[in-house]
């Protein structure tokens, strides 16, 4: 094959490789910003003792409820963890009305993959998501199905645009996670580090956030450390402590922070589009060596 033909190969295949290589670290459509988002060892910060105020979790919300928890504590209860089971069994959810609702909880991250998993029919539970936040609605998903809408999806839009019922008829149902569009293996995290136009990403508690913002985290350092690390026990030992991630930007989530599914393990979802771009990508990089050799013995015959 002659130089000539082999150079627009070449630069496409080259194109192609400068794509993906972008793509790897794109930055991710951020969600729950401003809002505060409580995982479990974010929440037991606020047991009344190690911060003054007591938050507690019904059912995936997180109330302000110092008042009642004089040192943290109430009818035998502690602050700063999930309440549910024991306010059901005991003096009930009365006692929520007195309190202010001042974020949500949750223990696991969910993909649109595993959510379609929970669809009412295979498994027994059915889930929805709505603005992100992943409920139970086992018990209106006859079959996996109400009123024409399907368990196991994000029903944001049909909820807000054709629903009869606000967003308060949710709030009896318990919130089993948070739907991600991105997770992340600690490897893959080291690339959003703000270098090169990358994202500024840092993992604390399973999350992912979105560090942009912070003046703290310019160009992705922040005293010792820097973007793209798993810093949760860092964070949690700085002097800000880990309340800094209230608020925060998510990104995503790490994938030890997905919902386990029992007895089905969640088969690697195979990218298509990723394989055939690191297939293009390493096509470049041999297609530009042979274009590079080709030239180099071109110019010898020349000498």
């Amino acid at each position: 094959m002659k130089l000539n033909r082999l150079k627009p190969v070449a630069l496409l295949l080259f194109a192609a490789l400068l794509v993906f290589m972008f793509a790897q670290t794109a930055a991710a459509d951020t969600i729950f910003a401003g809002e505060n988002i409580f995982t479990p060892d974010l929440l037991a910060e606020f047991d009344g003792q190690t911060e003054e105020e007591a938050y507690i979790s019904v059912r995936g919300r997180v109330y302000d409820a110092t008042e009642i928890f004089e040192d943290g504590t109430y009818n035998d209860m502690e602050a700063g963890q999930d309440l549910t089971r024991e306010l059901e069994e005991g003096p009930g959810f009365d006692i929520l009305e007195e309190l202010e609702q001042i974020g949500y909880y949750v223990e696991a991250a969910l993909t649109p993959e595993i959510l379609a998993r929970f669809d009412g029919v295979e498994r027994q539970e059915a889930y929805v998501a709505v603005d992100n936040l992943v409920y139970d609605l086992t018990e209106v998903f006859t079959d996996g199905t109400h009123q024409g809408n399907e368990a196991g999806q994000d029903l944001s839009d049909v909820f807000h645009d054709d629903s009869p019922h606000d967003m308060d008829t949710l709030d009896e149902y318990h919130i089993v996670g948070l739907l991600v569009e991105e997770y992340f293996t600690r490897g893959e995290l080291s690339d959003y580090d703000a270098q090169d136009d990358s994202p500024n990403y840092t993992g604390v508690d399973g999350l992912v956030y979105d560090m942009a913002d912070y003046d703290m985290w310019d160009e992705g350092e922040h005293f010792d450390h820097e973007a793209g690390e798993y810093l949760t026990q860092e964070i949690h030992d700085s002097p800000h402590g880990i309340t800094l991630m209230l608020g925060t930007p998510i990104a995503g989530a790490l994938d030890d922070f997905l919902l386990a599914v029992e007895n089905d393990e969640v088969e690697e979802e195979t990218d298509v589009l990723y394989v055939v771009l690191m297939g293009i990508g390493v096509l470049a990089a041999v297609s530009g060596l042979l274009l590079g050799l080709h030239a180099f013995r071109s110019v010898l015959k020349e000498v």
